[in-house]
């Protein structure tokens, strides 16, 4: 797939699901809380990103209260 050739950043779904249920407690809550709907967090989670300056995970880390680095599938 050349749509994600260039993407290397991956995100760690399972502990970023984790980190919504301790603050939020369910991920409905956090959509709703964030304005974003539930597509739109599981795009951000499963797909790569080019670089992990991008906007959508400064605010998902920022909503989480920890760094990019944390989030982010080693």
């Amino acid at each position: 797939m050349d749509r994600f050739k260039y993407c290397n950043v991956k995100v760690d779904a399972d502990k970023v699901k984790r980190l919504i249920m301790y603050h939020y407690g369910s991920l409905t809550a956090y959509c709703l809380k964030n304005g974003i709907t539930r597509t739109r967090l599981y795009f951000i989670l499963n797909r790569p990103h080019q670089t992990k300056d991008a906007k959508c995970l400064q605010d998902l880390a920022n909503n989480l209260h920890t760094s990019i680095d944390n989030i982010l599938d080693k």
